[in-house]
């Protein structure tokens, strides 16, 4: 009479240390990809607890859970699944643990056709979430934690206490100096992350993200936020070309000059040192403008000026200015000149 419950529960001690070895697979790949920092990282290769995955600048990986759900890792990732629990048909898919150490990832949890959610628990630096049947994009990166909502809800346990994503599309950024919450309006399209958690091949992505470039709908991550302060062309509209500084710092952004034949701009701040101008570029491009830092001299003297757009009259840019200037902390925004590098 007893048997048959018997030998299910002896069954279950045997299958679950086998399903537990494949909770999580690596179904696609763009190399390079490495497992635990030595081999390559192979197709259908089951990872095991505490294995760690790796991919180069180009490289990208495709993990699937078990039960439903998948996790796909963009360039220069690190992701680590430190554990899991079998699937317990028909409650749920498996449940994982991971912990985003670098990079970006796009998890996607969602109930299949026919299948059950899944439960992806994802750690970061700040961050800790829950997306139980959700679909998040993630990014660690030494400005901090960004975590974007695309599907469904998150659960997130933050230095501060517990946060909820709700609306698709909004995100929570966590970095050394507390959290900001941004709305969909303020974050603008996702295309462009999304683009850097696909395959080369998924042309559709690409083009998503190249519309949203060109039509001024995307936004920077937190991310490109903090590393996109760009240093230029230090000259003033009326001036000859002042000498190259000295080259930044390591941790400084990069350098970039200004377009051939020179252009107009609009300036959104001006500032005396560089620390502040990048603080202000920040809060400019957290407010949605492609803003950077450009190094001029006024009456011989240099200033740091926060500037946006890049238009090849004037008449142009002063019809930009007149659209920035609804926006109250802009209404004192001007244009300038900008040449060409000497």
């Amino acid at each position: 009479m007893h048997r048959a419950p018997l030998w299910a529960w002896m069954l279950g001690l045997v299958a679950a240390p086998a399903l537990a070895d494949e909770l999580l697979l690596a179904r696609r790949l763009e190399a390079p990809a490495f497992l635990d920092g030595g081999a390559a990282l192979q197709p259908r290769q089951a990872l095991a607890a505490g294995s760690l995955v790796e991919t180069g600048s180009s490289g990208r990986v495709s993990l699937q859970a078990a039960g439903g759900g998948t996790l796909l890792l963009g360039g220069d990732g690190r992701l680590r699944f430190t554990g899991g629990e079998p699937p317990d048909p028909p409650g749920r898919a498996a449940l994982l643990r991971l912990q985003l150490e670098a990079g970006a990832v796009h998890v996607d949890a969602r109930k299949p056709d026919g299948g059950a959610p899944g439960d992806m628990r994802l750690a970061q630096r700040h961050l800790q979430s829950r997306l139980y049947g959700a679909e998040a994009w993630a990014e660690t990166s030494a400005a901090g934690d960004e975590l974007c909502l695309l599907a469904g809800a998150a659960e997130v346990q933050t230095p501060a206490g517990h946060e909820r994503l709700d609306e698709p599309g909004e995100c929570l950024r966590w970095t050394a100096r507390g959290g900001q919450r941004l709305g969909v309006a303020e974050v603008g399209s996702l295309a462009p992350r999304l683009a850097r958690t696909r395959f080369a091949d998924d042309y559709a992505a690409r083009y998503a993200a190249e519309q949203a470039q060109r039509d001024g709908s995307a936004r920077p991550s937190l991310a490109e936020q903090a590393g996109a302060t760009l240093v230029v062309s230090e000259v003033e509209a009326t001036a000859v070309p002042a000498a190259r500084p000295a080259p930044p710092p390591a941790t400084a952004p990069a350098v970039r000059g200004p377009t051939r034949g020179g252009e107009w701009r609009i300036v959104l701040a001006s500032l005396p040192d560089a620390a502040s101008a990048q603080r202000a570029t920040r809060q400019w491009r957290a407010r949605g403008y492609a803003a950077d830092m450009v190094l001029m001299r006024a009456d011989g003297k240099p200033v740091y000026r926060v500037l946006a757009g890049h238009h090849a009259t004037r008449d142009a840019a002063q019809r930009s200015l007149a659209k920035v200037r609804r926006d109250p902390p802009a209404q004192q925004a001007w244009i300038v000149r900008v040449p060409a590098g000497g």
